[in-house]
């Protein structure tokens, strides 16, 4: 347990609250945060320049000084790291500030777990009327890093019932360290809702038409004399290289196709690091079509109905686009349909009309 002496002046309530959080495993570090520059600047040097009256005119902006304050507030600053850390023997003031565990990160360090706390801390600190800047204080830096510290003397000054669920809420950090587990389910659901966006979605779909390119070369390579087929369709390398595209995934399916597959192959969403989720998309169709399913009753029957769907839907896109561009061959605006080798300039000479 760390010791920490008080200033003579400090109230019970305050030495209190001090020796608890002292003897919280969940407070990571006791610091004094260093002043803001600008509020430095207000305070011991003042300011000087052009100022806007409001007045329309040539006078509208006027040069105007404004005369330091030290009376002026304190203003923190909030850059992550613009503190001095206390060492376990350090003399404790009014702006000492502790920092719990858990409820910082960064996009290499931490994960969602850590974001949720944090969103969570400022959400029950905000509750209890505490403010942002003097009573507890959101530090950020390079690579998303975030941070909170709280003023230890700031929980002597507010309702004691939300001081105890502020202290209580700390000291669980120590042995479940989620503060608000729908709040984490929130961010989840964000977090995979947005990866879905950003790269999901166009890798799900790549990999998909590599599966099936994959499948109808297999086809063309093992067809010896026998010409092998996908569903109706001959395996050809342009069949091949249209499934590739991903042309034929219709966007009202896609996401429905994603859900299915990652079921079956026992793929899910994770977090490691930051606020960003990531699953191995390869594996989500990959396992998904073939891995197997005995411990799933009807799951067999399920999946055979989606690659029927699947397999299908890639079947009737290429058809569709292959007599529309067959069309596109056979028609010009100069001379109509092309018919029994020979351009058609009248449309009762062509069993297929004129455009």
């Amino acid at each position: 347990m760390r010791h920490y002496r008080s200033t003579a002046d400090s109230p019970v309530t305050v030495f209190a609250i001090l020796e608890r959080l002292a003897e919280s495993y969940a407070v990571h570090s006791w610091i004094k945060p260093s002043e803001s520059w600008a509020s430095s600047q207000r305070r011991y040097s003042g300011s000087s320049g052009y100022v806007d009256t409001g007045i329309y005119g040539p006078n509208r902006y006027q040069w105007q000084r404004t005369e330091p304050n030290p009376a002026l507030p304190i203003e923190y600053s909030t850059s992550y790291g613009d503190w001095t850390l206390l060492t376990d023997y350090s003399e404790l003031s009014p702006d000492t500030f502790i920092i719990p565990q858990y409820c910082g990160g960064s996009d290499y360090s931490g994960n969602l777990v850590e974001v949720s706390n944090h969103k969570a801390m400022v959400e029950l600190l905000e509750g209890a009327g505490l403010e942002d800047g003097t009573d507890f204080i959101t530090y950020s830096g390079g690579y998303g890093t975030f941070d909170i510290a709280v003023r230890a003397y700031s929980l002597a000054e507010i309702d004691p019932s939300d001081a105890k669920e502020i202290l209580s809420a700390i000291d669980g950090l120590s042995g479940y360290p989620l503060l608000d587990e729908s709040l984490n389910s929130e961010l989840e659901i964000e977090s995979q809702n947005e990866a879905w966006d950003d790269w999901g979605k166009k890798e799900f779909t790549d990999e998909l038409g590599k599966y099936f390119a994959a499948i109808i070369r297999r086809g063309l390579e093992d067809s010896n004399n026998y010409p092998a087929t996908f569903r109706t369709l001959p395996c050809t390398e342009e069949l091949a290289e249209y499934a590739e595209s991903g042309d034929w995934v219709p966007e009202d399916k896609v996401s429905l196709w994603f859900i299915e597959l990652s079921e079956y192959s026992n793929e899910y969403w994770v977090n490691e690091e930051g606020s960003s989720s990531y699953i191995d998309m390869a594996d989500v169709v990959k396992n998904g079509f073939e891995r197997a399913m005995t411990h799933w009753e009807d799951g067999e029957r399920k999946r055979n109905l989606l690659w029927d769907e699947i397999t299908r839907c890639l079947e009737t896109a290429y058809l569709d686009n292959f007599y529309s561009e067959l069309a596109d061959k056979l028609f010009t605006p100069q001379h109509g349909f092309r018919c029994n080798r020979q351009w058609q300039h009248n449309a009762e000479d062509c069993p297929y009309g004129t455009k």
